[in-house]
């Protein structure tokens, strides 16, 4: 065991609600984010700055318990950014950034070792007398011989140095909202993301993922060749994007992919929408349609319309 005396991790009671939770379960069953915990508890006594240095994949999965096949936890948790690997060594994607307290456990021990051998020194030195006794100790040490004084004189009991108390768990940032670790299977299949501080997180199905997936995949596979920006992958995206995009699709188009695909053309067919026109004084580069701005209504009208 590290010498950090690691006892527990932060989690976030909105961990099982979070819909990257629930697809992850969807993906490798309850083992699948039981294992997660076992490695975050693991990597908590045994690895607290969160890098795995000296652990391939089957060593992950042994300190996970994951008893399913060879490397299918290991892969997934590096395709749902769970874990970076970077150089052959694998780390716990932002574990400094959600469990700080557990990385320096080491530095916290080391600084109360400090304090507490401290202390014991300060308790082994001779406590100067009392100051109702200082007239008498002087007049008594005129008939004392020094030798004497020396060798008759008791020595202290050392006093036994009091348990250094631990420092307390520093409080979670409510008001921050994080939506932490993570991506979503670029082929449809469900993925999900462990979070530790989330302020009233949104939740997705797993058929919302997947059909905001897809409308990723239409707008990357026709967009990029004409200027427009290509998207990020859904495990870059803020929840409140993918809400968006889930409301558009089954509120404005009815859940229309052909739509989507229609809509996206009539852009594409505009030379003012993809980026045409002369940069405005002031800006590099001219205008263009984004994605984000194609999901707000009013402008579903403007393309429609040819405006």
């Amino acid at each position: 065991m590290v010498d950090g005396m690691n006892s527990d991790i932060r989690l976030s009671v909105s961990f099982w609600d979070h819909w990257k939770t629930v697809v992850l379960k969807e993906d490798l069953g309850y083992q699948g984010v039981e294992s997660l915990q076992r490695l975050w508890c693991f990597s908590a006594i045994n690895k607290p700055t969160g890098k795995l240095v000296g652990m391939n994949s089957r060593a992950i999965e042994i300190a996970a318990r994951w008893t399913g096949a060879p490397g299918a936890l290991t892969t997934k948790l590096v395709e749902l950014a769970f874990l970076d690997s970077q150089n052959g060594v694998y780390e716990l994607h932002d574990w400094e950034e959600h469990n700080g307290y557990v990385v320096h456990a080491p530095d916290r021990s080391d600084k109360a070792r400090k304090a507490a051998s401290a202390r014991w020194e300060r308790k082994n030195d001779i406590e100067p007398p009392p100051r109702n006794a200082t007239s008498n100790a002087t007049s008594n040490a005129t008939s004392i011989p020094k030798s004497n004084a020396k060798s008759n004189a008791p020595s202290p009991a050392p006093a036994p140095a009091p348990a250094p108390a631990p420092a307390p768990a520093p409080a979670p940032d409510l008001g921050r909202l994080e939506e932490e670790v993570v991506p979503v299977a670029r082929d449809g299949s469900a993925t999900a993301a462990a979070v530790f501080l989330v302020d009233e997180p949104m939740t997705f199905s797993a058929s919302d993922i997947q059909a905001v997936e897809r409308m990723r995949e239409i707008w990357n596979r026709k967009c990029p060749s004409h200027g427009l920006h290509r998207l990020a992958e859904l495990r870059h995206w803020p929840d409140h994007r993918i809400e968006a995009a889930k409301n558009f699709l089954f509120k404005k188009i009815d859940g229309d992919f052909d739509r989507w695909e229609r809509l996206i053309d009539h852009v594409l067919k505009d030379s003012l929408m993809t980026g045409g026109a002369p940069a405005k004084k002031g800006y590099a580069h001219p205008w263009a349609a984004s994605f984000d701005w194609l999901l707000e209504q009013s402008n579903i009208l403007k393309v429609m319309e040819g405006r």
